[in-house]
């Protein structure tokens, strides 16, 4: 059992992963990470400039090594008996990190993540995260005008030597909360099942970001009770 606990937080955009995690460090006096920031600070840039320049395959990858490098980190560097985790080799040893929607890339992946802390999933309906992200424009993956699975179809300019008896047909684009709404739905059944890896699972619906980080506290201090008294038993240390 590990000394010092980690606190990962999972679910789609928009779940509240980001301000619930500055919430939930807070109450536990740990420090907060976002490891999309932590992503935009390694590379120089933003996310949304690297998923326009190099693609959503790229970004992938570079969210992989960082995360890797997060979890790899989770080791004894000083030579003491502790297992120690910091990227910037500071001392830090416990905190609560925010992961981006689709971080948790494999099963693999994902097992490793829930191994090395306390994972825990933001659970929000599609209708609740529509309503939230309404004229978010920052999310790549919503930014996108063509995501795969939805089609865009542009009316083609009427010719005036069309018959006049012919009856014209336009098709319209999508409207765009149900292309929202696509995507969301998409995304949200790719990247389910990896999320429900998940020890604890928490319903952010109709709930304020502090209502849910008061949940997720609750939980986490009934979670690291069991931690202290199995590794009490074990003849260990929290």
């Amino acid at each position: 059992m590990k000394k010092y606990t980690r606190i990962f937080l999972c679910g789609l955009m928009g779940s509240g992963k980001s301000t619930v995690g500055r919430i939930l460090a807070s109450r536990l006096e740990v420090p907060f990470s976002d490891l999309d920031s932590m992503i935009e600070q390694k590379t120089g840039t933003s996310i949304a400039a690297i998923f326009e320049s190099d693609g959503e395959s790229r970004f992938r990858e570079i969210e992989r090594a960082v995360l890797e490098e997060v979890l790899d980190g989770d080791r004894d560097r000083d030579g003491d008996g502790d297992r120690d985790m910091d990227m910037d080799r500071d001392g830090l040893k416990g905190f609560v990190m925010a992961l981006g929607g689709g971080a948790l890339q494999s099963r693999e992946l994902a097992a490793k993540v829930a191994g090395a802390g306390i994972l825990i999933y933001l659970e929000t309906s599609v209708e609740e995260l529509v309503v939230r992200l309404q004229g978010d424009q920052a999310r790549p993956l919503l930014a996108m005008p063509d995501e795969p699975g939805v089609e865009s179809h542009q009316p083609e300019p009427k010719k005036d030597t069309e018959p006049k008896t012919k009856a014209s047909v336009t098709v319209t684009s999508i409207d765009p909360e149900n292309r929202m709404k696509e995507t969301l739905q998409r995304l949200l059944h790719d990247r389910e099942p990896l999320y429900r890896m998940a020890a604890l699972q928490v319903n952010t619906d109709g709930k304020s970001p502090e209502e849910v980080a008061d949940v997720c506290f609750d939980i986490c201090l009934k979670e690291l009770a069991v931690m202290k008294r199995v590794n009490g038993a074990n003849g260990g240390d929290l």
